[in-house]
This record gives structure tokens, sequence and C-alpha cells, in this order.
């Protein structure tokens, strides 16, 4: 379950996925695992506090503008449903996955009044390679990642890592934007 609020109101979206990830063991230190995720939604807008030509970034680097022609008004309220899928190989040395959401490309037209060309929202890609370093005492554990995602304009790549030393637990990343 997921809610996401923005702009003091301007947009909320409540949203549910249920993802089902099946484990096989392919060998004695290889775990394959598929995935597919249904998420359904509604995405909801504020419309006193909207003003035609301001604009959103309801997700980075996917800047929208509220376009309201003559009197048609936007609307409040969009119910949405979409698919995603993904892989993850794990293994003794180090992990890799794949995942594709959106793969519907689900109406995502509350930006605008005009229902001739209703916008689509993008496919969101996501890349991930990283490993697990545990110390022979298992008091330590080391683990680097990168991750990388594409969602329309937004193309980044991560480079983080996770320490854990007894009980406590710090990381960082650094993004390329």
């Amino acid at each position: 379950l997921n809610q996401n609020y923005y702009g003091k109101g301007e947009i909320v979206n409540y949203n549910a996925s249920l993802i089902y990830s099946p484990k096989f063991s392919i060998a004695r230190n290889v775990v394959l695992e598929p995935s597919v995720r249904f998420k359904m939604g509604n995405k909801a807008i504020n419309s006193a506090q909207i003003q035609a030509g301001s604009a959103v970034e309801y997700d980075r680097m996917n800047q929208q503008e509220f376009q309201i022609f003559g009197t048609e008004p936007i609307g409040k309220s969009l119910w949405y449903k979409d698919l995603g899928l993904g892989l993850m190989v794990n293994t003794k040395w180090f992990y890799v996955g794949i995942q594709q959401d959106n793969l519907l490309r689900h109406f995502d037209n509350i930006y605008s009044s005009d229902i001739t060309n209703p916008r689509r929202v993008g496919k969101h890609f996501i890349g991930t390679i990283g490993t697990d370093y545990e110390s022979k005492k298992e008091n330590l554990t080391v683990s680097p990642y990168i991750v990388y995602q594409q969602k329309e304009a937004l193309s980044e790549g991560w480079l983080g890592v996770n320490c854990r030393y007894h009980w406590l637990t710090v990381g960082g990343a650094i993004s390329s934007n």
C-alpha cells in the first residue's frame, strides 16, 4: 500500500500492489526470482489549488503543465491499473536484477482537460547489480551496489554502499544527477 501527497494536497495518489515472486533454485548457489506486479490506484487533484499554466513535477525530472482549455474542467479523480515484470538472479558472489513497470502505460491525463490527446505514463526500467561481503566473524557486512533507472525524462545511475557492524548500519549513495 502506498500514498503520495504532493503540493499541500494539490495531487494525492493512493495505490496498492500485489506482487508474486517465486524463488527457483537453479544450482547450489544460484536462485532465480521472476516477479509480476499488479498495481491499482487512484490519482486525485484538488482543482481549487490548480492554476492553468502552472507546472508540477510529481515524478522526478518529469515536469507536467496544467492545461485547461476553455471552461472544460480537468476532473477530480483518475483510477488506474498497471503491470510490472522483473527478474532477479542471486548467486553466492553477487546479485543482478531488472524490472520494468508501467507495461500497460495507464492513462495519466489529470494534467489537462484535452481528452483528444490523453497523456499516458511512461515505462519505468530499473537495473541493479550488487554484492554482499560478510566477515568470517559475521560481525561486519559490506554491500556495494549499482542501480540504473529510466522513466520518461529521468535517466540516472546510483552507486552506493551499506555497511553493518554488529547492530549499527550506515549507508550512502551518489547519483549521476
